[in-house]
């Protein structure tokens, strides 16, 4: 037992003589009309209360020897293996070869140390090694993803929490990723970035281009905004000039400040009054002693229609997602939505966007002929209660014999049916909070992709998840998964036609996030992208004519472009059509077009070898002409971009709290970020003894007792 004075312990001395001094004086004066036994117990009890008192200002307090527990925490060392770092820039041996020197000279692969190391090669995506796997590793990477990449090592990091993440890397990042976005990655988890440049930075000067987004429809006279991104790499504080032409004449001139950023990102809002494919070029204006111009150009091609995509909405269960979805799709001017909204088991409510039907009627559909003129039928909650099973029966048909596409809105569609082979997945009522993880298959689809970019660079709020209660069915396919790796958004064939099932809730929020604009925020980006999307995947475009199309109208030599000839219900040809792919007015190849499973489609594949603009030209079953254009261009940034990036470098270090370090620092900073992981020495803690109950219940008799005595025998 020791003492652990509130106040210094000569105050409490003469405090504690002079109330003693008080106390006897007192009760010598008043006591004299008692009998000694009263007096001295008067005087004994009030005693005993100037003790108490002394005793809390002493607090009295009890040695605990603790020993604190330490905090293990590993560290993980990323190296890039991206086709980059097979550079020889620095004293005659590549950058990998540098990065895998200073790993081994800085002590990070010892004995001692291995257990808490996590070491991992990056390029599109993370690959776990081990130090033995270190040695014959060779940089060989085709991409440099780092956002891509570091996501998915912190989601599946296992063991201690990562005190630090060591990147050594010359920063040539080709995802488009604003650095802090990367950096936010890396602080939710408590984790700081150390960037180790590797290779010569200002080696070369050289800006870059390519295309955002593809759309693979838009409308006439709707404004479309063709968006791209830009690389600059050793062009500091430059003003950049990036020229639109449409159809090989110059539309807009735009001036972009490049600052100390390497990734830019610019657009031009477009307007088309008449039908049609129309060529749109991006070209960025050459740098003074630029090493390379031939990235400087990207082409992108609009198709324009004129006829609107005819929507059918049905909602059992209105909520905030029916009436934002549904106000969404009306302000698209590329489609003509109606929509069915039950209320009330009396009241349905039926709303028609375009003013020119609005005088129509428009009932529940029951058959598949009223299913007929639409393009899509979105569905939310229970929908059987506005349909009825008949009318669930028929939209099945509707979709598996007609060609149709079905989007689930909003996860479960109905209750208490049989088991529909309509729905791709089914969903249980439960529900949790959650991000969007977008898969790596649906990366490359128009809707998935912008989600992925837009979730990147924005914090977008959280959703609501509902809880799969089944797997997804044969065939199923999910492109968006939760945090927890459940299935998010699941896409299926069905028959001739397509379903789509969202899992979700609460997308609506996404119109509110202050991080986008309004009038371009991702909620109207991502369900026109999705529609337009499941259109041309179904080889299906607005009207009742043939038409031949493309999946695509960018894309890297190597990469395959799918083209479809979709007959939308006439009689197929009596011989299998050919396509012609012609490049730079010379005949390319021959395709001959074959029948998908069902018969409502031709398709044929091609891979261009060369690079530029390609046309492809059929004769369609009816005698018309038809052609498709496309572009070809050589992807190796890789190779052709090579210059270190430190400003990216710098930009993400600094905002996830690390800094850039120097080869000779990695020792020093290996042991200091590990020092929580050492064992904590014991330490002396004091717990008083004047927090007691017992204490108080002893002061409280004492002072009680004394009073009532006072009292009983005559004293004030």
């Amino acid at each position: 037992m020791t003492i652990d004075p509130i106040i210094p312990i000569s105050w409490i001395i003469v405090l504690a003589v002079s109330l003693a001094i008080l106390t006897l004086t007192a009760h010598l004066r008043s006591g004299r009309q008692l009998s000694r036994f009263c007096n001295v117990s008067l005087t004994l009890l009030r005693l005993l209360g100037v003790l108490a008192i002394v005793s809390l200002l002493l607090r009295f307090s009890e040695e605990e020897n603790i020993t604190p527990p330490s905090v293990e925490r590993s560290f993980i060392i990323a190296i890039d293996k991206s086709a980059s770092m097979a550079e020889d820039d620095i004293e005659g041996i590549t950058r990998f070869e540098h990065a895998r020197q200073l790993i081994k000279e800085a002590g990070f692969l010892s004995p001692e140390t291995e257990a808490l190391i996590r070491l991992h090669l990056i390029d599109s995506e993370p690959h776990p090694i081990t130090p033995a796997d270190l040695a014959s590793a060779v940089p060989d990477g085709d991409q440099t993803y780092l956002h891509t990449s570091l996501r998915q090592l912190f989601r599946n990091h296992q063991g201690p929490p990562p005190s630090a993440l060591l990147l050594l890397s010359d920063g040539h990042d080709l995802e488009a990723i604003p650095p802090g976005q990367t950096a936010r990655l890396a602080r939710d988890r408590d984790c700081v970035i150390f960037g180790l440049p590797i290779g010569a930075a200002g080696s070369a000067r050289d800006s870059s281009i390519r295309i955002a987004g593809y759309h693979p429809y838009t409308f006439r006279k709707q404004m479309t905004r063709l968006a791209a991104n830009i690389r600059t790499i050793g062009c500091p504080r430059e003003t950049l000039i990036v020229d639109l032409f449409r159809e090989g004449e110059l539309l807009e001139s735009k001036r972009l400040q490049t600052g100390d950023e390497s990734f830019h990102d610019i657009e031009f809002i477009v307007s088309e009054e008449e039908p049609g494919q129309y060529e749109y070029t991006f070209k960025v204006q050459p740098v003074s002693n630029e090493a390379q111009t031939t990235n400087n150009t990207a082409v992108n091609y609009l198709n324009v229609l004129n006829e609107k995509v005819r929507i059918l909405m049905i909602e059992g269960s209105p909520y905030w997602d029916t009436t934002f979805l549904r106000r969404s799709l009306a302000r698209n001017d590329k489609l003509d939505v109606d929509a069915l909204t039950r209320f009330t088991p009396e009241r349905i409510r039926a709303v028609r966007s375009n003013p020119k039907r609005a005088h129509l009627e428009l009932k529940a559909p029951q058959t598949v002929d009223d299913f007929l003129p639409y393009r899509v039928v979105i569905l939310g909650k229970k929908t059987a209660t506005v349909i009825g099973q008949n009318g669930v029966k028929a939209l099945e048909e509707w979709a598996d014999q007609h060609g149709g596409i079905v989007i689930f809105a909003r996860g479960q569609a109905w209750e208490n049916l049989p088991e529909m082979g309509l729905e791709p997945i089914t969903w249980s009522q439960q529900s949790t909070r959650t991000h969007l993880e977008i898969s790596t298959a649906a990366r490359t689809l128009a809707p998935f992709k912008l989600l992925h970019q837009r979730s990147a660079s924005t914090n977008l709020p959280q959703v609501i998840s509902y809880q799969p209660a089944t797997d997804p069915k044969t065939l199923a396919e999910s492109y968006v998964n939760t945090t927890s790796q459940d299935s998010g958004v699941v896409y299926r064939r069905f028959g001739r036609g397509q379903t789509l099932s969202l899992g979700l809730g609460d997308l609506w929020k996404w119109v509110f996030n202050k991080d986008t604009e309004f009038d371009n925020n991702l909620y109207d980006l991502f369900w026109d992208q999705l529609v337009l999307w499941m259109l041309s995947n179904g080889g299906i475009t607005p009207g009742s004519d043939y038409t031949f199309q493309s999946n695509t109208a960018n894309l890297a030599t190597g990469e395959s472009i799918t083209f479809t000839l979709a007959l939308n219900g006439l009689d197929p040809p009596q011989t299998p059509p050919t396509v012609t792919i012609k490049h730079h007015q010379e005949q390319a190849a021959v395709l001959a077009l074959a029948p998908n499973d069902d018969g409502s489609a031709y398709t044929a594949t091609f891979t261009p070898r060369a690079d530029g603009r390609h046309l492809a030209e059929t004769t369609l079953p009816n005698g018309k002409k038809a052609t498709a254009r496309f572009m070809s261009f050589i992807e190796e940034i890789e190779r052709t971009e090579t210059a270190a990036d430190i400003a990216y470098l710098k930009q993400l270090t600094t905002a996830s709290g690390g800094r850039l370090v120097k080869p000779t620092e990695l020792k020093d900073l290996f042991s200091n970020l590990l020092r929580e992981s050492s064992p904590m020495k014991e330490r002396t803690r004091l717990n008083p003894l004047w927090d007691r109950t017992w204490i108080l219940l002893a002061i409280t008799f004492l002072l009680a007792t004394e009073w009532f005595l006072r009292r009983r025998w005559g004293l004030t």
